[in-house]
């Protein structure tokens, strides 16, 4: 770009520039338009404006740098809210006793000399149910309940019962029979559970009740 800063030029004569030499060319810059650079300062111009690209640039790759930094940091809010408090079925870390525990939990029924239902709760709580029939519920009662605590020592599930209704009749079962009992697990699935009794020889085989 060339500048006309001769007498003659438009810029000069609104600043009325009679004047010659140094003088009068100092005197035709300061009528120029600040938007007007001529010679010298045209290149630093130029170089100001380079420079103020080349920054731009940066800040545009900074503040992108920053977005995506700040997207794959951040977890989604709602990707998994549907089942983020759920509870999983199995525990990767859980002990091979800790899940038969797990699996014994629930109520089991039973057919041995009778109809037997037997109620495992997670705090070693339980009851055993027993409906009778014939002799039996002649001598005893027609349905007994029987109330104890059980532990599982590695395939060894252990009862104790602690009491009962109609206690009486409770009562002098255990004087017979006594008070506990240990069997081992043979098998144990989600829907079944086999028990050899302590004898070696005698087989309860229980089926898991369906909750309606």
């Amino acid at each position: 770009m060339q500048c006309d800063i001769s007498p003659n030029s438009s810029h000069a004569k609104t600043k009325n520039c009679a004047k010659t030499g140094r003088e009068g060319i100092d005197c035709y810059r300061a009528a120029l338009p600040r938007n007007i650079i001529c010679g010298a300062d045209q290149g630093a111009f130029t170089a100001m404006r380079r420079r103020s690209a080349v920054f731009g640039i940066l800040v545009i790759g900074v503040v992108a740098g920053g977005t995506a930094y700040w997207r794959l940091s951040t977890v989604p809010s709602s990707a998994n809210d549907g089942v983020s408090g759920a509870t999983p079925a199995t525990n990767p870390g859980e002990s091979e006793e800790g899940k038969t525990r797990r699996q014994l939990l629930g109520a089991w029924q039973d057919h041995y000399k009778g109809k037997r239902a037997m109620t495992l709760n997670e705090d070693g709580t339980g009851t055993m149910v027993c409906e009778l029939s014939g002799v039996q519920a002649a001598l005893f009662a027609s349905k007994l309940r029987f109330d104890m605590r059980w532990s599982l020592e590695g395939k060894i599930l252990k009862k104790r019962t602690v009491g009962g209704e109609p206690s009486d009749k409770v009562n002098l079962i255990l004087n017979m029979m006594g008070n506990v009992a240990e069997e081992t697990i043979q098998e144990l699935t989600d829907d079944r559970l086999l028990l050899l009794d302590k004898d070696g020889k005698t087989k309860y085989e229980w089926k898991r009740i369906k909750s309606e």
